[in-house]
């Protein structure tokens, strides 16, 4: 939501330090003691509901990124009391305070906002008692005004960032399956992620080297991929370079800086551009078994499926049946939003030289004549897109309308308006 032209440095109560979590929540010596019993049973699914959710309570809420930060991102910790267990890899949802008008004109409670757990079902205290969620403010900065416009900033994200400990929380879930890790503790886990798409990798990092779990003693290997705009906007790096100095062969982490560091061809680094260093490791693991994961900016996954049919060419293998192979298997883990991005992103390629990808990298390629489940869905400027293909007979006006409605639609669920 926070356009071009942001001010980075600006305290909205929290102070522009980064706080630092790795002394507080990474056990001093080997691994940290935990109750067992969540690792038996089925996957916890939907235990509250939107018409009963759960009461949660802050425990704390502190920043976790420098004062170069694009944006404020925070570390909450929500207290569950043990009654809302889940898995790693799943998702809690909040309905934030107060009320909205529908399209009917009638006064109804705000929805619920889905967001990526970043604590293992253990929680940050090792006692399964808490669980822990990772939050952009979501801002609207307006040029005209050379300020933030306090009328669109985002409802839940702001609730969550300025919320006191003891501040009540309505929960729901957890929910999602497809980012669960396999049962197999030997696997090679290659995870891609930028900005608060950290949280669920964050919740796997745990489980591998922070907890003591018998029936789960990792053996495998962890690469994580991490795209941010600069050092100052790293987050949980305290705790990650503390587990990499202690496992040093199974973790792994490579960051792409967009505002620091350049690509092979010059330009910013992004993060396909870092995982596109590392092209023909990363398609041997996958060859071999490992599973992939995403979360995060939807615009990086068509680079990325590029570089791997690139690869696939060079090798002499069809690209087509490799990729369904991994889907077959689930060894392609796509965070919710992501999804269709696999499906369309090679449809889209006629539309990647489109003024509106090369103005935002981090927009998602269209594919507007195909379906309304593209990711178009993830475009920041709609309105120019739209205007821009329907001049030139790319799609109707009718089609136009109906994509833009759903785009509409879909960035609520996202609590980016």
């Amino acid at each position: 939501m926070a356009a071009s032209g942001v001010q980075a440095n600006i305290d909205y109560g929290l102070g522009l330090e980064m706080k630092t979590t790795a002394q507080k929540t990474i056990p001093s010596s080997g691994r940290a003691k935990v109750p067992l019993e969540l690792e038996k049973g089925e996957v916890p699914m939907n235990t509250f509901g939107n018409k009963a959710p759960f009461a949660g309570k802050i425990v704390s809420v502190e920043r976790i990124v420098g004062p170069k930060a694009t944006g404020e991102t925070t570390h909450i910790i929500i207290d569950h009391q043990g009654k809302m267990p889940y898995w790693e890899g799943q998702s809690f949802g909040v309905i934030p305070p107060g009320f909205k008008v529908n399209s009917k004109g009638k006064e109804v409670p705000h929805g619920v906002r889905l967001y990526s757990i970043a604590s293992s079902r253990y929680g940050d205290a090792f006692d399964g008692k808490t669980a822990t969620l990772c939050v952009r403010r979501a801002t609207y900065w307006d040029a005209e005004k050379g300020k933030e416009d306090p009328e669109k900033k985002g409802i839940c994200s702001n609730f969550l960032c300025d919320a006191k400990p003891g501040t009540v929380v309505q929960m729901t879930g957890p929910t999602g399956k497809v980012m669960l890790l396999p049962e197999d503790p030997a696997t090679v886990h290659i995870m891609v992620a930028t900005g608060t798409g950290i949280a669920p990798f964050r919740s796997y990092i745990r489980r591998f080297f922070c907890e003591d779990i018998p029936n789960y003693q990792f053996k495998g290997l962890a690469w994580l991929f991490m795209g941010v705009a600069n050092s100052d906007a790293k987050l949980y790096d305290d705790e990650f370079q503390a587990l990499v100095k202690r496992y040093p062969d199974q973790f792994r982490i490579d960051y792409a800086l967009s505002r620091e560091q350049n690509n092979s061809k010059g330009g910013k680094m992004y993060i396909q551009d870092k995982v596109e260093e590392y092209k023909d490791q990363v398609f041997d693991l996958l060859t071999n078994g490992a599973h992939m994961y995403f979360c995060g900016l939807k615009g990086m996954m068509p680079g990325i499926l590029e570089m791997l049919e690139k690869v696939c060419k060079e090798k002499g293998i069809n690209y087509e049946e490799w990729l369904e192979k991994l889907k077959h298997e689930g060894r392609m883990h796509i965070e919710g939003a992501f999804a269709a991005a696999v499906t369309h992103a090679r449809s889209c390629a006629p539309l990647r030289s489109a003024p509106i990808a090369r103005a935002d990298p981090h927009s998602a390629l269209s594919c507007p004549s195909q379906s309304t489940k593209c990711v178009y869905r993830s475009i920041r400027h709609p309105l120019r897109f739209l205007v821009t293909h329907t001049k030139t007979n790319a799609i109707s006006v009718k089609l136009s309308t109906q994509l833009l409605r759903d785009w509409a639609a879909y960035r609520l669920t996202l609590h980016l308006l």
